[in-house]
């Protein structure tokens, strides 16, 4: 499953601008870092869980915050 989503958010950076391909990034690197805070895989979410959690990390590094 976690090469599903990681392979999605390949194809998804690959059609972005380079300053957007580095807010993705960074906003993957918050989503493993959360899951690894909270002792979880990307296997133990669903996909929507995963958008919840991508999203979460996307509009809070946009922001400045974690």
């Amino acid at each position: 499953m976690i090469e599903h989503f990681t392979n999605e958010a390949i194809v998804f950076a690959e059609q972005l601008k380079t300053n957007e391909q580095e807010a993705v990034i960074r906003a993957l690197d918050e989503c493993y870092r959360r899951l690894d805070e909270a002792d979880l895989t990307a296997k133990d979410l669903t996909q929507e869980g995963f958008v919840l959690l991508f999203r979460s990390a996307y509009f809070s590094q946009l922001n400045g915050n974690k």
